[in-house]
């Protein structure tokens, strides 16, 4: 068994360098594969080889864009699932995945299953969750529609009442990001909180009107 696992994360290391030595990948090749073999080696729970094929899916989301659409879209779910990791270097891998997709997907093409993750009973998964939106949120790869801005703004006013004091405070900074985005979505939405939530989530914005 150790031997296989060694020749795994061989094999999986050989291919990180191969994708990222290609400055573009083919549309042409099959991302399917990647997926399928994600699939399997997240069942094995073999960490290490669980954070090379999330740089591989990673890689693939930045290298093929909209073209990885399909794949990303699958495997979403089970990328959300393993945010509950206690793993940091597992947990900043699939962060770091999931934050990619959003070069080519929309906040509305994830939004449900940020409602999952983010109301979550679990509370090391809801607080992930919260870090790769912010993760998102500052990078600006993609322009959030209004109706994007305002469901997302409602859901961490929403957590503002949360019993977790981090909960609360990565809520803040992603209103006050939201607000730096889209002031005229936000303001209506916030003006209901308390001085001290204000307070709190003014630290977080560039735009104090």
């Amino acid at each position: 068994a150790f031997e296989d696992w060694k020749d795994k994360k061989s094999m999986l290391d050989d291919l990180i360098k191969v994708l990222e030595k290609a400055k573009k990948i083919n549309p042409q090749m099959n991302p399917q594969n990647y997926i399928n073999l994600a699939e399997k080696l997240f069942e094995e729970k073999m960490v290490a080889n669980q954070v090379a094929i999330g740089k591989i899916v990673c890689r693939c989301a930045e290298g093929l864009e909209h073209h990885f659409t399909p794949q990303a879209l699958q495997i979403i779910p089970l990328l959300f699932g393993q945010l509950k990791t206690k793993n940091m270097r597992l947990s900043k891998e699939i962060i770091n995945t999931l934050e990619k997709f959003h070069i080519f997907l929309s906040f509305t093409q994830m939004m449900e299953i940020y409602k999952i993750n983010l109301f979550e009973e679990e509370l090391h998964k809801k607080k992930k969750t919260l870090e790769l939106v912010i993760q998102v949120l500052k990078k600006k790869a993609k322009k959030r529609l209004r109706e994007e801005v305002e469901e997302m703004g409602k859901m961490m006013i929403e957590l503002l009442k949360d019993h977790d004091t981090i909960v609360r405070e990565n809520a803040s900074e992603v209103i006050g990001l939201l607000k730096d985005e889209n002031n005229e979505v936000v303001k209506p939405l916030i003006l209901r909180l308390s001085c001290q939530e204000m307070g709190i989530i003014a630290k977080y914005c560039r735009d104090h009107s």
